[in-house]
């Protein structure tokens, strides 16, 4: 009914042509007062104009824990006044009583600091740290065992040599002996990759303890047993090759009274794999279990009787994704429970679906008798407050698991311990932070949040400023001007990339979206969709993307390469997926395609179709004959062949392979983005005007750097400090050497370049036997040939002639490794002769060298 409707109707009027000025006043005042009102309650009915769809996050969170815990030691945001500048890398925590005086303390790696440290709580919460053992180049795990059998517990350091990805021969394990003076350092093994977990026992039964190694390396690894030869020396057997793997828990898995080992193999390799211990140091090989899904993220590997039957289970935690410039949880990350049914088969069952999950342990939590899990994530979806960085997983007796969210923050957790730390019989927990990806945030405090408007016009979604990096947020803000200003395509598929290139694939995915909306025939902007929605989880979503891109492929070069690029991807998600058949279907349709051809020779090794795969393998050869990836999968297929003859020579072609076949090709458009905005950008600037500069304007253009980079955490700040002190060494300035030196000790970097700058500085000022003792701990640090050099010529500048020789004939061995592992033979042994020459007491230098170099 009409506003007109409900009001009186007029009296008669004698004089019919003229209206009522009464009754037309009362309408219009009804309108003036009921139009607005309907307006008020109608409006927010209707769908807002233009406006974006809800933001996707693929993060978990979870109820919050009926278990209550206190958090000890502080925590920063990014923008708190004052805050520490540190991120923190913590590779390993354990909670157990090192000391042996009754009460348990936490026993960490800080591989920031290349230290392990011991910290006990007391009952308030105060945290009291102390250094044991220091100058260890990045130590992933340090084992506490009593490897002499003295009495009290020596400490096994898995030396990883480098935190970041390195295929070099950087790793090492070092054995200290706990004396009454300290410790005694002893290298039981030295010339490895990237070395990430030690664990003893007793293999060969001889009444000593063993060591199972697992070498994650980066494009190659391994596992071995160290056979204990008494008096800390040790002999290494080779038991497999793989590139990743993680840990090694040793268990008796088969129950036959003797201990196997067990490790996960990650790196896109994905499997489960145990050493059967057949006693006199001889093992079988077993597959336990592997899957299709490359990007399942396998983050490490510990051993329990889960479900109290008796035997040891293995418990899988599941959700690095590294390898990724910004990291995302994905719907298949977690933890699996591999439940040991007996006869060397473990059956697998999903028991949480915690993104990011990065590590476990297990204990009786709750104490109701049976055993739960506690994990920790170190890449949920950080963005989103309220996402779980640490949960628990309530058991009910009969290994059906309830999650619950004992806190959001702090952030990028990658190690998790239990046990009594307050001396109260109740579990507690320790975890640590590797603070390498973005949001170098709550290192701090309370998670951050986003929010969007509705408008007329569709607003674009960003993350809170805060969590930025404050150069990106100044460079993107006019492209946010116009995009608001314009609503127009090319604005917002500039906006959707500047946020891809910084990894914020939901809020570029948004941007992407309003470009298909304006312009629906953009290709462009369709496949950056299905781009996003692959790393965010959504692969169901992004295949669909991608066939339809598939069926609308122009004819021609141009979209033959199209297609193959397009069928790569949705391949890829049918891996994600596990589903083979499908995989395996696309790939064949793609063989023109080189990263195809692997993944489908992949595929059919796994299916054990070796006399299929080979010749594909070996095709592939033909074309790039020094590609790292298909001799891996030639020395896996010729090892399920049992030709231990062709093992051997693809073993050896492999230690001298390129990586040289891109398996993440999809990828790499994004690269350009990231250098056009924030930090990045800078970095790049500064580069090209590096070669034209004089020194002083390149310590003026890095200290402007250093300074807009100052009280907000970020791994650039280190970089340009090392370079600032390098441009001072040059400028032969050692009182600006010092300040450096002093700002990067505050940032707790101690390394080897920090080590050699600081010795040079002292040299400049006739310190030279501070520099030596300098340079000598720099030498543990780093396998750096150019380094070594340094140091060599700061030793004969101290006058230590001997100790210069043996370290010039050093760099020039691990100069000469490089080579051989280059390829370059002649040059290899040319520098090889040269280090024997100068250092025939060297052990390493020797005709084994080149063998023992492949490993």
């Amino acid at each position: 009914m009409s506003a007109a409707e409900n009001s009186p109707p007029p009296e008669t009027n004698p004089e019919p042509n003229i209206p009522d000025r009464n009754g037309l006043t009362l309408l219009m005042l009804v309108a003036v007062i009921l139009l607005p009102l309907a307006t008020w309650f109608v409006l927010p009915l209707v769908p807002p104009l233009g406006s974006l769809p809800e933001l996707y996050t693929g993060g978990t969170s979870y109820p919050a824990s009926p278990l209550h815990f206190d958090r000890s030691g502080s925590l920063q945001t990014a923008s708190a006044e004052g805050s520490s500048k540190e991120l923190p890398l913590i590779t390993n925590v354990q909670i157990l009583d090192f000391d042996g005086d009754g009460k348990n303390e936490i026993l960490a790696c800080d591989a920031g600091n290349n230290r392990v440290l011991l910290i006990s709580i007391d009952n308030e919460g105060v945290q009291t740290k102390r250094t044991l053992i220091e100058d260890v180049a990045a130590p992933a795990h340090a084992t506490a065992v009593d490897i002499d059998a003295d009495g009290d517990l020596d400490l096994v350091i898995s030396v990883l040599g480098n935190i970041q990805p390195d295929d070099g021969v950087v790793g090492k394990v070092e054995l200290f002996e706990q004396t009454q003076d300290g410790f005694d350092r002893h290298v039981i093994l030295d010339d490895v990759r990237r070395v990430a977990d030690v664990q003893p026992g007793d293999f060969d039964q001889d009444g000593d303890l063993d060591l199972a190694v697992a070498v994650f390396g980066y494009n190659r690894g391994e596992v071995l047993w160290l056979e204990n030869q008494g008096n800390f020396q040790f002999v290494d057997h080779l038991l497999h090759r793989a590139p990743g793997t993680i840990h090694v828990p040793v268990a008796d898995f088969d129950g036959d009274g003797d201990l196997d080992i067990a490790t996960i193999v990650s790196q896109e390799e994905e499997e489960l794999v145990a050493f059967e211990n057949l006693g006199q140091g001889k093992f079988k090989t077993r597959s336990l279990w592997m899957t299709p899904n490359m990007d399942l993220g396998s983050a490490g590997l510990i051993h329990a009787d889960l479900d109290q039957d008796g035997d040891q289970d293995l418990i899988l935690p599941a959700g690095d994704n590294l390898e990724d410039f910004d990291a995302y949880p994905q719907p298949y990350h977690g933890c699996y429970w591999f439940e040991n049914t007996g006869d060397w088969k473990f059956k697998q069952h999903r028991i949480s679906n915690l993104g990011g999950t990065y590590a476990g342990d297990v204990t009786d939590l709750d104490g109701d008798g049976d055993l739960d899990v506690v994990l920790v994530s170190m890449t949920n979806d950080w963005y989103t407050p309220g996402n779980a960085s640490l949960v628990w997983l309530e058991n009910d007796g009969q290994q059906n698991f309830k999650s619950w969210q004992i806190d959001s923050e702090p952030i990028h957790l990658v190690t998790v311990a239990t046990g009594d730390l307050n001396q109260d019989g109740r579990p507690d927990i320790a975890a640590g932070a590797l603070n390498m990806r973005k949001p170098f945030d709550r290192i701090g405090t309370w998670c951050g949040y986003l929010f969007y408007q509705r408008a007329a016009r569709p607003e674009p979604v960003l993350p809170e400023t805060r969590l930025m990096d404050p150069l990106f947020v100044e460079d993107v803000e006019p492209l946010v001007t116009q995009v608001q200003k314009n609503n127009a395509p090319y604005d917002w598929m500039q906006l959707g990339e500047a946020l891809l290139g910084q990894g914020y694939y939901s809020h570029a995915a948004l941007c992407f979206e309003q470009v298909a909306r304006l312009m629906p025939a953009s290709r462009l902007a369709e496949s950056r969709i299905a781009y996003c929605l692959e790393r965010t989880g959504r692969t169901s979503e992004s295949t669909d993307k991608y066939l339809s891109l598939l069926e609308t492929a122009e004819e021609g070069r141009e979209g033959d390469r199209e297609r193959m690029q397009i069928r790569y991807e949705i391949g890829r998600n049918y891996l994600r997926e596990e589903q083979t058949d499908k995989a395996e279907a696309i790939f064949r349709e793609n063989l023109g395609f080189l990263p195809a051809r692997y993944q489908l020779a992949k595929l059919l090794i796994r299916s054990d179709r070796i006399e299929e795969a080979l010749p594909l393998i070996q095709e592939s050869l033909q074309r790039v004959p020094q590609s790292l990836k298909f001799r891996e999968l030639e020395l896996q297929a010729y090892r399920r062949q049992g030709d231990m003859d062709a093992v051997n020579r693809s073993a050896l072609a492999l230690a001298r392979a390129q990586h040289s076949v891109p398996l993440h090709p999809g990828s790499d458009f994004i690269e350009p983005y990231r250098m056009q905005y924030g930090i990045d950008r800078r970095v790049e600037e500064f580069n090209q005007r590096i070669s034209g500069g004089t020194l002083d304007e390149l310590a003026s253009e890095l200290e402007q750097l250093i300074e807009l980079l100052d009280n907000r955490p970020t791994t650039h700040y280190p970089i340009f400090l090392m370079r600032l002190a390098e441009v001072n060494l040059q400028r032969k300035r050692p009182e600006q050497i010092g300040k450096t030196i002093q700002q990067l000790n505050d940032l707790q970097i101690h390394n080897a370049e920090t080590l050699l700058y600081q010795a040079q500085s002292l040299g400049m000022q006739d310190e030279w036997d501070q520099a030596a003792e300098l340079a000598q701990r720099a030498a543990l640090l780093t396998k750096d040939p150019d380094l070594h050099q340094q140091i060599a010529d700061i030793l004969e500048k101290a006058g230590q002639a001997e100790a210069s020789k043996a370290a010039h004939a050093r760099a020039l061995r691990l100069k000469g490794m490089l080579a051989y592992r280059e390829n370059q033979l002649a040059e290899a042994e040319a520098l090889l002769d040269q280090s024997f020459t100068l250092n025939p007491a060297d052990p390493q230098v020797c005709p084994d060298t080149v063998v023992r170099g492949d490993n």
